[in-house]
């Protein structure tokens, strides 16, 4: 597991079934993943829990999609993001 700690956005490369959490220091609502490599499907989570590899309730990002993510605590906003392949990925406060 990989933790990040940035203020408005990371952009890394995900490892296969390596979750990486993103701790952002300024509150945001939403949280927006992009899956930038076209290599795997990533899914993600902003409610403390770690998202699974076709996990009932994680968020589905496809290859070359973004999804805004709606954060379940905004004083302690982060998501938490995991992927069967390696896959690039953006995650910005929005």
């Amino acid at each position: 597991m990989s933790t990040y700690n940035v203020a408005r956005a990371k952009h890394a490369t995900l490892v296969l079934n390596v979750v990486d959490t993103i701790n952002f220091s300024v509150p945001f609502a939403y949280i927006r993943v992009t899956n930038r490599s076209g290599l795997g499907a990533i899914w993600a989570r902003a409610d403390g829990t770690n998202p699974g590899v076709l996990a009932d309730d994680s968020y589905l990002i496809d290859n070359n999609e973004s999804k805004d993510i709606a954060v379940a605590d905004v004083s302690s906003t982060h998501v938490k993001l995991v992927c069967g392949a390696a896959a690039n990925y953006s995650a910005e406060g929005v």
